[in-house]
């Protein structure tokens, strides 16, 4: 979420070992992974947009659905919200390429950036403000099936100050859900994490390992269900197309 690290070798060295190809790096710390048969051939059956918490997981994202015969892009960068060039950009190339899956990975930091360091009184504007990015950005993937992922709250550290408008950003996901059914798929992340703590979750009670270091305190037991949840999201998107 908040962190520039997570060592960018030990996710190289992941992706080697599973077969796949990093279609691009930049930045802080930007990784965009992806198939062999994504980048020449069929087109992209999902892309995966999203921050650290992506990140950590791209290698076990990829692979899972790899194994549900998707071709995928995951593309992540800490500290992006849903509001930023960043995520908006890879919202424009998922719509033009006509990717019929997305997913919409941000909630965290749409919550920290909102009113993290804010005063109580500018939380609420802060909240209008997401719900109206949200909705912008469901009218331009009208034509996709779109899974969002809501964030955990009231286990994560304090100093992320999720807990200001952290419920109002999951209660939109929600409502965005109930809005657009058969287009808009909830993972609710908050819910199936919620009995989970130092098993599943670093130290801040978010991420599945240190983010500035590798190989420090992983716990792969969270990482690979954050990327099941996700896979499922998808899977769901998938059902609804057809149906």
């Amino acid at each position: 979420m908040l962190s520039r690290g997570f060592a960018a070798h030990v996710l190289l060295g992941a992706l080697a070992a599973l077969g796949l190809s990093v279609v691009a790096t930049s930045g802080i710390d930007s990784t965009r992974t992806a198939s062999p048969s994504s980048t020449s051939g069929p087109r992209l059956d999902v892309m995966v947009v999203g921050e650290s918490l992506t990140r950590q997981v791209a290698g076990l994202e990829a692979e899972r659905l790899r194994q549900d015969g998707r071709r995928a892009a995951i593309v992540a960068r800490d500290s992006e919200d849903l509001a930023s060039p960043f995520v908006q950009a890879q919202v424009d190339q998922a719509v033009a390429e006509g990717v019929p899956i997305v997913v919409l990975e941000t909630a965290s930091n749409d919550a920290y950036h909102g009113a993290g360091t804010a005063p109580p009184a500018a939380w609420a504007g802060a909240l209008d403000r997401y719900r109206e990015t949200l909705d912008a950005t469901l009218k331009r993937l009208a034509h996709q099936c779109t899974v969002l992922v809501d964030t955990r709250v009231d286990d994560t550290s304090p100093w992320y100050a999720l807990g200001r408008i952290g419920p109002g950003v999951d209660d939109a996901l929600a409502q965005a859900a109930r809005t657009h059914p058969g287009s808009v798929e909830l993972v609710r992340w908050s819910a199936l994490s919620a009995r989970h703590g130092s098993d599943w979750f670093w130290s801040d009670g978010l991420h599945f390992g240190d983010p500035d270091h590798a190989d420090r305190d992983w716990h792969a037991a969270g990482a690979t269900a954050f990327a099941g949840a996700i896979a499922s999201g998808v899977q769901r998107c998938a059902a609804d197309r057809r149906g």
